[in-house]
C-alpha cells in the first residue's frame, strides 16, 4: 500500500481572491500608463490599490505558513497518541488517521491512503489482528461489525486472538462524518480479571476459614477490642444451649457472664458472684494455662489469647468425658491390685535392670514357679537363650529412652516342666517417684500358634485344591483367569507384550471312544506334562482350560518367543509319540494351537486375549489341525 506524506490536507482556495485582486490592479496600472497626464490621479490610486493587494498577499502568505505550522503540530499531536484515531467522511471513506490507528504490532505499522473505505481497513485489521469471537465465522462477524459501524452507539470491547483487548468508540458528527477511536485496554482488562480472581480467591479463603471454624471439634469465639462478640461457631452454641440465642455479634462478654451468674450456671461462683466476675475479667486473655471451667454439668478447657490487632480468640474444648474418665480412674486405683491378682494373663513388675519385683498368680501358673522363686530371677532368665539377646537389646533401648516407653515382642520360653512356650511380651516403662518401673504382661500364645500353624497348612491345602486341576495338577480355570487379569494389568502399566496359547488335543473324542475314558485321562496327563516341560520361566503359567483344552500364559513375551514355545510344545509331544490309531492326521496324538500376542491397550480387556486365541485356534483347525496360527493383538 502506498503511503501518503500526510493525510491532513489544508484548503488553498482562499489564495484565489488575493491573486485575482493583484492581477486586476496590474491590469489597471498598465492601462493607466497609456492615459494622458490628467489621469495621473487615477494612476496613483491604482498604485495604492496594488500596494494594498501586495500587503494582503503578504498577510495571506503568513496565514498560510501559520496554518502549515498548525497542521504540523496537529500531526505531531496525533502521532504521539497511544490510541488509534481515524476520521471517515459520510461515505465511510478515510479522511485522516494517526499512526497508532494502523499499528499492528511492535515491529510494523500500516497507514492507509485518504479515501480508503472502512470495510477495506477493517478486513486488513482482521487479517493482522484476528478477533477471538470472529474465529470460524469471520464473514458473519464482519457483517455484524459493519452494521454496528453504521449505527454507532456505546463504546465496546473486543478480544483479539493474541490475548489483547481493544476498546472501540465510534461517534457520528453533525455533517455525517465518523470519528473512530481504538485503544488498547489489555492491561486494564487483565488487571480487572486479576482483581476479580483475587476477590474470588479471598472469598473462597474466607469461606474455607468459616468452614474450618465450623468443622472444629471445639467451640470457637472471636471478640473485638471492646470485648464484643464478632463471631462464634455452632459447636460453641451447642456447648452452651441456654445461651445460644444470646451469642450474636455485638453481644458483650461481661453481659453474657452476668446472665450466666444470675441463672446459677457457674457453680464455682456461687455466693461470690461479683468477686468471681471481677477476677474473671482481670484474667481474661492473660492466662498462660488453659482454664478449667464447670458450666452447669459440663466441663471445658478454655484457651484465650489476644491477636496483634487487639482481638481476643477463645477456644473451648469440652472435656466432660475426660474429667469423668479421670474420676473413674481415680476410683479404680483402689481396685487395681485386686484386678491384677485375678487377671488371666501373667503380670510381672521389675526394676530398671530387669530384676523381678512382683508377679501375680497367673505368672506363677505360666512358668510353674512360685512368686518367691520368680523374685530370684530377672526377665532375661525366663526366656530361651536364643531370644535373650533380643530381650537384652529391647531392655537397653527402653532404659536409654526418656520418659514412659513401651514395646512388644514375641519370645520363646519354657515351663518348669520343660514344655516349650510361645509368649507375647508387652513391656512398659512407668515413671513414678523418681524411679522407673518395668511392667511386663505375658500372654501365652502356645495353643494359638499351634492352631495357626494347622490352619495355615489347611489353608494352603485348600488353596492348592481350589486353584489346581485334579486330573492334570495344572492350574485350573479359576487361577488362569485371575493370573490373566493380573498379567494383563501389569503389561498395561509396563508396556511389555503379553502372549497366550490356547492348545487343543486333535480328535480327542475319537481317542476316548477308541481307548476309553481312563486312557483319555492318562493321555491328558501326558499332554499336561509335555506342556509343563515346554515353558522355561517360573512366571509362565500352564493351565487346563476345560476338557482337552489347555492355556499357556506367557508374560513379557513377544510373538517370536511365543512361537518358539508353541514349536517346543509340538516337538515335545511328537517326541512323546502318544498313540492315536483313529487320528486322520497320523498314528500319534497332535495339537492345534491358537496364539494371541500384543501389547494391552487401555480400551481393551483381558478377556479379549482368550477370545483372540480361540479365534486363532478355530483357524488352525479349519486349516487342517496339527499347526499353530497366530493372532496379533492391536
Amino acid at each position: 500500500m502506498r503511503k501518503d506524506k500526510s493525510l491532513i490536507q489544508a484548503p488553498r482556495w482562499w489564495l484565489l481572491p488575493g491573486t485575482a485582486l493583484i492581477l486586476l490592479d496590474l491590469l489597471c496600472l498598465a492601462s493607466a500608463l497609456w492615459l494622458p497626464l490628467p489621469h495621473q490621479v487615477e494612476l496613483l490610486a491604482h498604485g495604492l490599490i496594488l500596494l494594498c493587494s501586495l500587503a494582503l498577499l503578504v498577510m495571506l502568505g503568513s496565514s498560510w505558513r501559520q496554518l502549515q505550522a498548525d497542521q504540523l503540530r496537529l500531526r505531531e499531536g496525533l502521532a504521539v497518541l497511544d490510541e488509534g484515531l481515524a476520521l471517515f467522511d459520510p461515505e465511510d471513506r478515510l479522511i485522516l488517521a494517526n499512526p497508532a490507528f494502523g499499528r499492528l504490532d511492535d515491529e510494523r505499522q500500516v497507514r492507509w491512503r485518504r479515501g480508503t473505505p472502512f470495510e477495506t481497513i477493517l478486513r486488513e485489521l482482521m487479517a493482522a489482528e484476528p478477533v477471538r469471537e470472529a474465529k470460524g465465522r469471520e464473514e458473519q462477524w464482519l457483517r455484524e461489525r459493519l452494521l454496528r459501524h453504521h449505527q454507532p452507539g456505546e463504546p465496546w470491547v473486543m478480544q483479539l486472538a493474541n490475548q489483547r483487548w481493544i476498546r472501540v468508540l465510534e461517534r457520528r458528527c453533525a455533517d455525517g462524518s465518523l470519528v473512530y477511536l481504538r485503544s488498547d485496554v489489555s492491561e486494564l482488562i487483565l488487571s480487572q480479571q486479576a482483581r476479580a480472581q483475587a476477590d474470588e480467591q479471598a472469598r473462597l479463603a474466607q469461606t474455607r476459614l468459616h468452614e474450618a471454624i465450623e468443622a472444629m471439634p471445639a467451640g470457637f469465639e472471636l471478640w473485638d477490642a471492646e470485648d464484643r462478640l464478632v463471631m462464634c461457631n455452632q459447636r460453641l452454641r451447642e456447648q452452651y444451649p441456654e445461651m445460644a440465642d444470646l451469642l450474636r455479634p455485638g453481644a458483650r462478654f461481661a453481659d453474657l457472664v452476668e446472665q450466666s451468674l444470675a441463672a446459677g450456671r457457674i457453680p464455682a461462683a456461687r455466693g461470690q458472684e461479683a468477686q468471681w466476675l471481677q477476677e474473671r475479667l482481670r484474667q481474661r486473655g492473660h492466662s498462660a494455662q488453659p482454664l478449667l471451667q464447670l458450666y452447669g454439668e459440663r466441663w471445658s478447657h478454655l484457651h484465650e489469647c489476644f491477636t496483634p490487632s487487639g482481638y481476643l480468640v477463645g477456644v473451648r474444648l469440652d472435656v466432660t468425658e475426660l474429667i469423668h474418665t479421670q474420676q473413674a480412674l481415680q476410683d479404680s486405683e483402689a481396685r487395681l491390685q485386686a484386678v491384677i491378682s485375678t487377671a488371666g494373663v501373667a503380670i510381672i513388675t521389675a526394676d530398671s535392670t530387669g530384676l523381678i519385683r512382683s508377679a501375680n498368680p497367673a505368672a506363677e501358673r505360666l512358668f510353674g514357679l512360685a512368686e518367691t522363686e520368680l523374685l530370684a530371677h530377672d526377665l532375661r532368665q525366663l526366656v530361651d537363650e536364643l531370644d535373650r539377646p533380643r530381650l537384652v537389646e529391647q531392655l537397653h533401648q527402653l532404659g536409654e529412652a526418656g520418659g514412659a516407653q513401651s514395646l512388644a515382642l514375641e519370645l520363646c520360653a519354657r515351663h518348669r516342666s520343660g514344655q516349650a512356650l510361645t509368649l507375647h511380651l508387652s513391656l512398659a516403662k512407668v515413671l513414678g517417684g523418681g524411679t522407673a518401673t518395668l511392667v511386663c504382661v505375658l500372654t501365652d500364645l502356645t495353643e494359638r500358634k499351634r492352631f495357626e500353624l494347622e490352619l495355615r497348612h489347611a489353608n494352603e491345602q485348600l488353596l492348592r485344591l481350589s486353584t489346581t486341576d485334579a486330573l492334570t495338577e495344572l492350574a485350573n480355570r479359576r487361577l488362569l483367569m485371575q493370573r490373566l487379569d493380573e498379567e494383563w494389568r501389569r503389561a498395561l502399566r509396563s508396556g511389555e507384550p503379553l502372549s497366550l496359547l490356547l492348545v487343543d488335543v486333535d480328535y480327542f473324542k475319537l481317542y476316548n471312544d477308541h481307548y476309553g475314558h481312563q486312557a483319555g485321562d492318562s493321555c491328558l496327563r501326558r499332554v499336561a506334562d509335555v506342556l509343563r516341560l515346554s515353558v522355561n520361566r517360573s512366571t509362565d503359567l500352564v493351565a487346563r482350560y476345560g476338557g482337552e483344552e489347555f492355556v499357556l500364559l506367557l508374560a513379557a513375551t513377544d510373538l517370536q518367543g511365543a512361537q518358539e514355545v508353541a514349536e517346543r510344545c509340538q516337538q515335545q509331544l511328537k517326541a512323546a509319540a502318544l498313540e492315536h490309531a483313529l487320528s486322520p492326521l497320523g498314528p500319534h496324538v497332535t495339537l492345534s494351537i491358537g496364539l494371541a500376542c500384543g501389547r494391552p491397550l487401555p480400551e481393551a480387556s483381558a478377556g479379549q486375549w482368550l477370545a483372540s486365541a480361540d479365534l486363532a485356534l478355530y483357524q488352525a483347525k479349519a486349516q487342517g489341525r496339527n499347526r499353530t496360527v497366530s493372532m496379533p493383538m492391536h
